[in-house]
């Protein structure tokens, strides 16, 4: 039986996917709004797509998306004809849409944002009746995280009557500056044809930031003591903490700055850079990985574009996270200068090895292409 996956070589940046996911809150959503899209995620380039899910805000692969009916889906693109610098904007919506990279997920946002008025209804805890995304920052639903890229990003607003934490996919597939562009992104592929992609939805790792955040979460949880002991509240996030290591008072932050740096050092934070280039040295490394497919016939004439898509998802992937990771190692250096804390000496150093690490994945993912190039013919 035949299944639906999206045309990368028709994909455009800021391209809307609206979808159909079949789980607990996107039944609860599909009641609240009486639509059938549950779920909404963003192109940021024809190799990479960005969405809010349970896991949090991720990057993807649109050869991951695979479904098994031209129902479950639909593509919306903003109106080119009526903007006069749409490259600008839909840099823009881009830059702004990576900036939400590896966040939480907002799951009561998004149930929320399925009909605001019935929220009483949603639950009986007084304390989650509060204006909850009254700080989106720290969390995001999918339609959420769409409206806001195009918001901050491209100055357009998805909806001219509903704030972005509580605009759904129902409201962006109805908003009169999209158009339908469904038919021309997607195409009918045969069982045979699916390789490695997985039906909709499939969650692929991100290394990097993905083990960062993981670790980030580990050390905040072991600062909860230190918090209690210069008796302020624990931030959501540790991006959160280290703001405070040049705004407390010096004798709290000095104290801070000694805790975070033993524990930073225990948990493995200041050492990703050198685990994920053991990793990839032993034997996980593109070029080993390519040249081995090639040599065994896994890569072939019949399924070279998509092994050189997969590669340049990578390589974008990569190329992403040497953007935040450069912006991370630019901050650290200035509050160093400013603070003299040890612990954003420590940082400078692991974000300096982190950047090395994704510069080489670039470099020999560019290779592996070549190699794939000159050897398939």
């Amino acid at each position: 039986m035949s299944k639906i996956a999206l045309n990368y070589y028709n994909l455009k940046k800021g391209d809307i996917i609206l979808t159909s996911i079949d789980d607990d809150i996107s039944r609860k959503i599909q009641t609240l709004t009486n639509s059938k899209y549950t779920h909404a995620s963003l192109c940021l380039t024809s190799t990479s797509v960005i969405e809010a899910t349970l896991q949090g805000v991720n990057l993807f692969s649109p050869l991951y998306f695979v479904f098994n009916s031209i129902d479950d889906l639909k593509v919306l693109r903003l109106k080119y004809d009526n903007y006069q610098n749409i490259d600008q904007i839909l840099l823009g919506i881009e830059d702004a849409a990576r900036d939400f990279s590896f966040r939480k997920y907002s799951t009561f946002g998004a149930i929320k944002a399925g009909k605001a008025k019935q929220i009483d209804s949603l639950t009986d805890k007084p304390h989650e009746k509060i204006q909850l995304l009254d700080k989106w920052e720290k969390a995001v639903h999918c339609s959420q995280l769409v409206s806001l890229a195009y918001n901050i990003g491209g100055k357009i607003t998805l909806s001219d009557s509903l704030p972005p934490e509580l605009i759904t996919p129902s409201d962006i597939e109805s908003s009169i500056i999209l158009e339908d562009v469904t038919a021309l992104v997607t195409l009918e592929i045969g069982d045979d044809k699916i390789g490695n992609s997985k039906i909709y939805p499939n969650v692929p790792d991100n290394s990097v930031p993905s083990e960062q955040t993981i670790v980030a979460q580990t050390a905040l949880s072991k600062l909860e003591p230190v918090f209690k002991e210069i008796n302020y509240p624990i931030p959501p996030d540790l991006n959160y903490v280290f703001p405070l290591l040049g705004e407390l008072e010096e004798e709290k932050a000095m104290l801070l700055d000694d805790r975070l740096d033993n524990i930073l050092s225990l948990t493995g934070f200041y050492n990703l850079g050198e685990k994920f280039e053991q990793l990839y040295l032993q034997g996980n490394d593109i070029l080993t990985i390519t040249s081995r497919q090639i040599e065994n016939g896994e890569i072939n004439k019949s399924n070279k574009d998509a092994y050189l898509f997969e590669i340049d998802f990578q390589i974008n992937t990569n190329r992403g996270t040497i953007k935040r990771q450069t912006e991370n190692l630019y901050t650290c250096i200035e509050n160093y200068a400013y603070s003299q804390k040890k612990t954003f000496l420590s940082l400078i150093d692991m974000y300096k090895k982190v950047i090395s690490f994704c510069y080489s994945c670039v470099r020999d993912g560019l290779e592996a292409k070549k190699m794939i190039d000159e050897k398939i013919k």
